[in-house]
């Protein structure tokens, strides 16, 4: 990158995040749909009441995806929580793990084996819990996998059939809660090549056959294994595609802003993933606290040309 604009553009940031910007003057009433993107078919009609920084939520690895009863109550805590600030249940993904099978996964940390059932009953859990104590209140479930196993075009049509199936089963008892589909895209030698990760979101793509369900890209950008046309692709450029980026160091957000969103910088991000000043992926340093990645985020979605983020997530680490 020229350094000069490097300088530029870091100076800009910093004093975005340092001023601390308050969107108060926007009403509440608008709905998030009209302001997260111009690819707007993608999102989903939500009257948002935090025109700053939103809550945040907790998602989840789910590494026990057979145990009911912890489903249930993750979804009831967080719809207790959603009533507390002012009914507003945000994002959260469930991630699965990798593709094994058409609709089959292995689990992040314990390699657990799930099938369809046990992934779609998961979700349902989850959102019963959520519904019994929040029902009606807007969320986003977004039901994720990974590119570390198996990708293949085959693959993401099939998890498009399961979300969409998972999807159906959830609106029979509360339609305001939304679920996607979602996957932790990633580049490096334990992850899949570029073209196979593009490969997948054209099966998502094809099977979807338009801007619903969503497809939530909540990876990292690590430059230097793919080209910037497959970034853009799976985050940007499918037609159900929305990126919320894992923003857990303080240059993660340059990856992306150099990489996919530098071929259409009109979008917006849709929502940020942190992991909120733990230990862990900026070891020995400490990861960046939520608001700094929800603010880098908003810098480039916000002041840059009126988009918004209007969700922010952070990551739980291995809570069942």
């Amino acid at each position: 990158m020229n350094m000069w604009r490097y300088a530029f553009r870091s100076m800009m940031l910093w004093a975005f995040l340092g001023l601390g910007l308050s969107y108060q003057s926007m009403s509440s009433g608008l709905q998030a749909s009209s302001l997260v993107s111009s690819n707007t078919s993608a999102f989903p009609t939500l009257i948002n009441p935090y025109p700053s920084q939103p809550p945040s939520t907790g998602s989840l690895y789910v590494d026990n995806p057979n145990d009911i009863n912890a489903d249930f109550s993750y979804g009831y805590n967080h719809g207790r929580y959603a009533n507390a600030v002012g009914g507003w249940g945000g994002m959260v993904v469930l991630d699965f793990g990798c593709q094994v099978g058409y609709q089959d996964t292995l689990t992040v940390t314990n390699k657990n084996y799930a099938d369809a059932s046990s992934i779609s009953q998961t979700a349902i859990s989850y959102a019963e819990g959520f519904n019994d104590a929040a029902s009606g209140v807007p969320l986003v479930l977004v039901i994720g996998t990974n590119n570390s196993c198996t990708t293949t075009y085959s693959y993401g049509q099939g998890w498009e059939q399961l979300v969409s199936s998972i999807g159906q089963q959830i609106h029979a008892f509360d339609s305001a809660i939304q679920v996607y589909v979602g996957s932790d895209l990633e580049q490096g030698p334990e992850w899949s090549s570029g073209s196979k990760a593009q490969s997948w979101a054209q099966g998502y793509a094809a099977a979807a056959g338009g801007y619903q369900p969503a497809m939530v890209d909540y990876g990292s950008m690590t430059p230097g294994y793919w080209s910037v046309q497959q970034e853009y692709y799976i985050s940007f450029g499918a037609t159900p595609a929305v990126a919320a980026p894992e923003l857990y160091c303080p240059n993660d957000i340059n990856d992306w802003v150099d990489g996919p969103y530098s071929q259409n910088p009109r979008y917006s991000f849709y929502g940020v993933l942190s992991y909120n000043d733990q230990q862990g992926a900026c070891s020995p340093y400490l990861n960046q606290t939520n608001s700094t990645s929800w603010s880098q985020a908003e810098y480039y979605s916000f002041q840059l040309h009126g988009g918004y983020v209007a969700y922010l997530t952070d990551l739980q680490t291995y809570l069942y």
